[in-house]
């Protein structure tokens, strides 16, 4: 692990460079931009003037526009995304184009000071929720927040990126539930960036979703037999696909996969219902009814597949 400034922001078609929030973490030495030999470079000075890093970089050709008809001129921008390992003695970041400065940012000595409001140790959310925090520190008043929610420590998801308002509020119905999650906030004054976790909180498990379903009821041959592919999702598991998805016909089990397949001639004609029950990790199970008439195979009906 390093101490890492991410650096964003957009180049002009002049060169002229055009800066986002800038945040400044711990993060694994892989995450650290390859360098590269091109004619920009970033720069890190302490307050005494003397360079710390130096980390060069392309700006590649990669226009992108923004609205509906840029003219030649406006709205045309290269984006940049660097991981730069950062000093703390930081006092200055530099941006060159070979020998000409084309911007330069300030460092502060210190970062904000953040903390969560509203929240209660194991408190549960569930459904339409705001989050909210204070934040203080910046020299210019002006602070930027990225906001995750974390169901444990090694999953987070992004709810809130370089937002200006101290809330956020939120719909969590379709996130993985939680016994001891948490959401996480960086608060940054363009640089020096704190880092808040706030008390635990709980959020109701979901049941899987069983997304297939069928508009009317499928005519097949005995002498083909039924497949059928059902695409299950779960907040906590992902796709579902193992022996955690369940088959049934008249209480007796037929498959333990996301896939029902009978054999040819294995059902004589007539209208069969199937059960699939899908079970996530915390225990929860939904269940949906597939319903097939079978006929002999001297009809005109073919066996169709119902793809994912």
């Amino acid at each position: 692990m390093c101490t890492v400034v991410e650096i964003t922001g957009d180049f002009d078609r002049n060169g002229a460079f055009y800066a986002s929030p800038w945040y400044v973490y711990r993060a694994p030495e892989a995450k650290l931009s390859r360098p590269l030999s091109g004619e920009y470079a970033v720069h890190i000075y302490d307050e005494a003037g003397k360079r710390l890093a130096v980390t060069y970089f392309d700006v590649a050709d990669n226009y992108r526009s923004f609205g509906s008809a840029p003219s030649e001129t406006a709205d045309r921008k290269i984006p940049i995304h660097l991981f730069v390992k950062f000093a703390p003695q930081a006092a200055k970041i530099v941006i060159f184009r070979g020998n000409e400065e084309i911007y330069s940012r300030n460092v502060s000595k210190e970062p904000p000071e953040a903390r969560f409001t509203g929240l209660r140790e194991n408190q549960t959310i569930s459904g339409r929720t705001s989050i909210t925090w204070e934040a203080s520190g910046s020299a210019t008043g002006e602070l930027y927040y990225r906001l995750w929610y974390c169901p444990n420590d090694t999953e987070s998801y992004i709810l809130a990126y370089d937002t200006e308002k101290n809330f956020h509020e939120t719909d969590l119905t379709d996130y993985p539930g939680t016994n001891c999650g948490y959401f996480k906030l960086y608060a940054t004054d363009g640089v020096r960036t704190a880092e808040v976790i706030s008390p635990l909180i709980n959020k109701q498990f979901k049941a899987p979703e069983i997304i297939t379903s069928q508009k009317e009821i499928p005519v097949v041959k005995a002498a083909a037999g039924i497949s059928l592919y059902t695409r299950i999702f779960d907040a906590q598991d992902g796709q579902m696909k193992g022996n955690n998805v369940r088959w049934t016909l008249e209480g007796e089990e037929v498959a333990s996969t996301n896939v029902l397949r009978t054999q040819p001639n294995q059902l004589a004609p007539g209208t069969y219902t199937f059960i699939c029950t899908a079970t996530n990790s915390a225990g929860l199970s939904t269940q949906k009814e597939f319903t097939f008439k079978v006929i002999g195979a001297s009809g005109n009906c073919e066996s169709p597949d119902i793809p994912l």
